[in-house]
């Protein structure tokens, strides 16, 4: 039962974590990494609920998978926003 505890508390960090993403800005990457943590805790409390560490490794190295992933996206939206900011400054 512990593991089903686990998931629902990482499950509630992943949903506080989209309503930090949505509001933008510095709040976006505290977002994210409250949305990694409670991804990783869900999956972590799986592990546990099914009784193996295994998993739990495993939920580390997706939730790895996943800061890369998110960390490129981020870096893309960077660059968008940099090449608008520099428009802008061309246009004034």
């Amino acid at each position: 039962m512990r593991g089903g505890v686990e998931t629902l508390r990482g499950g509630t960090g992943a949903f506080r974590g989209l309503a930090d993403t949505l509001r933008g800005g510095a709040g976006a990457l505290r977002g994210l990494e409250f949305m990694l943590g409670g991804m990783a805790g869900a999956l972590s409390g799986l592990g546990i609920m099914f009784g193996g560490e295994v998993e739990t490794l495993r939920a580390s190295k997706i939730r790895w998978i996943l800061q890369g992933l998110i960390q490129k996206h981020c870096e893309a939206r960077n660059r968008r926003f940099e090449v608008e900011q520099k428009r802008f400054e061309v246009m004034r």
